[in-house]
């Protein structure tokens, strides 16, 4: 099984993704690339200057985490919401 980093529309390190105004507070903002017709997306969720990035895809499926644009988070702000089927996931690396 392949993962996100052999796919070749993965961005690499240090790929300015937006200004960190753009991203909600709390919240999350999700990025697509593509690559000669190979898509990665991904997410960064933030807590105040804490941010962590993410694939957006759910572990369990392999579907995308939201159904909507950007709504990542649980109305508490507390974990990733897996629209799909209703899987929390913490937030690791924002506190």
């Amino acid at each position: 099984m392949a993962n996100s980093s052999d796919n070749p529309a993965r961005p690499g390190a240090g790929v300015r993704l937006c200004a960190l105004a753009e991203i909600a507070d709390p919240g999350g903002k999700g990025f697509r690339f593509r690559d000669d017709g190979r898509i990665f997306a991904g997410f960064i969720v933030r807590k105040g200057e804490l941010l962590a990035g993410y694939v957006d895809s759910c572990p369990h499926a392999g579907w995308p985490l939201a159904t909507f644009d950007d709504r990542y988070l649980t109305r508490d702000a507390n974990h990733i919401l897996c629209t799909g089927h209703g899987a929390l996931f913490g937030l690791d690396g924002v506190r």
